[in-house]
């Protein structure tokens, strides 16, 4: 009988079904077994249940059998360790929500907050100034989860200052990894506000301007992932002097503009004023320890004048960067198409990658508009260098971080946001 089988056994069965894509669906059944067979599959039900509009109402009376948390306590509330509200839009309100998180405050690990019913109470007066975070509905449940170490408010839609959200995130000594997406009119004056002093992995969205910036100044140094995209009002010059005060721990960096306007309203003054920082070489001295690095430029420069022995000259092979994987994206400009853009750079660039700078690099990706087409000889220079980073990635060995089938180049064309094809050495396949 499947109840006489030892409770290790049972687990062991649980962990397996739990790599199916239809998870819940199957471990709900084998709650139904038996009572050995749920003992052994509850908590795997409820550590990440898929939240949808269909169950959601389901999963409120299960975790929230009343308004008052002490008249009414449930156990399972304990198991959910990541909660995932993203795919609801009008099925919560927001003080459900707060109750939610208040319910979870003790187990919770991983939140996604939902589009529409997560917010605060509106403030009035200075935002820098917010002393009292019970006046914040979600925010001021979601500061007492102590346990939480993934946060992401990128979908939310509620104009909240980053500040009260900051304030309210600022003991969870916890957390490391947050995704928060910046809103007009959020941004005041520089204040001095403390960040999560672990935080590892930072993703925000949304900057308007250039004054969004001054709050990014105070990140802790335990960060080592720093994502900016949807913000294409912002000039390489302030982005490069943030990335510039952070660069000793960052290794993996994200900068992409990702405009939602057209090509043909997008800002070219905003790109003449990157010209500056179109060097790739002045990216990487700023950036010791990077790994992964993906740019969003107009153009760009490989090399600068050939150095000397010694120099941070991109030829200088006695100290090679660690950049292992590069990516470029000049999807919004027709008139500057990637690889087209190399050829003057192309030797440079093949030679660093074979005894210099950039002798650690190992994959390369080109981001670019699907109207612009390769020519014959764009697309000999691509294998050639893809042909070069896959020996590179042979002769790593078992020491390889990207291994052979992952190294080399691709090209991925985009058009509207959506990628149409890609490129790599066996020709051009979907994406």
């Amino acid at each position: 009988m499947p109840s006489d089988l030892p409770a290790e056994v049972l687990l062991q069965i649980v962990a397996y079904v739990e790599k199916s894509p239809d998870r819940q669906r199957n471990i709900w059944a084998m709650t139904m077994v038996s009572r050995a067979w749920y003992s052994a599959a509850i908590s795997s039900l409820y550590h990440s249940p898929a939240i949808s509009g269909r169950n959601f109402t389901l999963f409120v009376r299960t975790l929230c059998p009343s308004v008052i948390a002490h008249v009414r306590k449930t156990s399972f509330s304990s198991m959910v360790k990541e909660l995932d509200m993203s795919r609801l839009v009008h099925d919560s309100c927001k003080s459900l929500t707060a109750r939610i998180l208040s319910r979870l405050k003790s187990s919770l690990e991983v939140f996604i907050a939902p589009r529409a019913s997560f917010a605060c109470v509106k403030c009035t007066g200075d935002f820098d100034v917010l002393t009292d975070v019970t006046r914040v509905n979600c925010l001021a449940a979601l500061s007492k989860c102590q346990n939480l170490q993934q946060l992401d408010l990128s979908l939310v839609t509620e104009n909240i200052g980053l500040p009260q959200i900051l304030h309210a995130i600022r003991r969870l000594g916890g957390l490391q990894s947050l995704s928060i997406r910046c809103k007009d009119g959020i941004v005041q004056e520089r204040a001095e506000i403390s960040w999560p002093p672990l935080l590892t992995a930072l993703h925000v969205s949304g900057m308007s301007n250039n004054g969004a910036l001054a709050y990014f100044y105070s990140l802790p140094k335990s960060l080592t992932s720093l994502t900016v995209h949807d913000s294409p009002r912002l000039d390489g010059g302030s982005v490069k002097d943030l990335v510039t005060s952070l660069g000793h721990s960052i290794e993996n960096l994200h900068i992409g503009v990702n405009t939602l306007e057209t090509d043909s309203e997008f800002d070219f003054g905003v790109l003449e004023e990157m010209a500056e920082y179109r060097s790739l070489q002045k990216w990487l001295d700023g950036l010791p320890k990077l790994r992964r690095l993906h740019l969003f430029l107009p153009w760009i420069e490989i090399a600068e004048s050939k150095g000397t022995p010694g120099s941070s000259s991109i030829y200088n092979a006695q100290n090679p960067h660690p950049l292992e994987y590069l990516e470029l994206d000049f999807r919004h400009i027709l008139e500057y198409w990637g690889p087209a853009g190399f050829r003057e750079h192309h030797d440079a660039f093949y030679d660093a990658i074979a005894e210099g700078y950039l002798a650690r690099l190992r994959r390369v990706a080109f981001f670019h508009h699907a109207d612009a087409l390769l020519e014959k000889t764009d697309k000999q220079m691509l294998l050639e260098m893809d042909e070069l980073l896959r020996a590179l990635a042979r002769e790593d060995g078992e020491n390889a971080t990207i291994r052979e089938e992952h190294a080399g180049v691709r090209v991925v064309y985009v058009r509207d946001h959506v990628k149409c094809l890609s490129m790599g050495s066996t020709g051009i396949t979907l994406a």
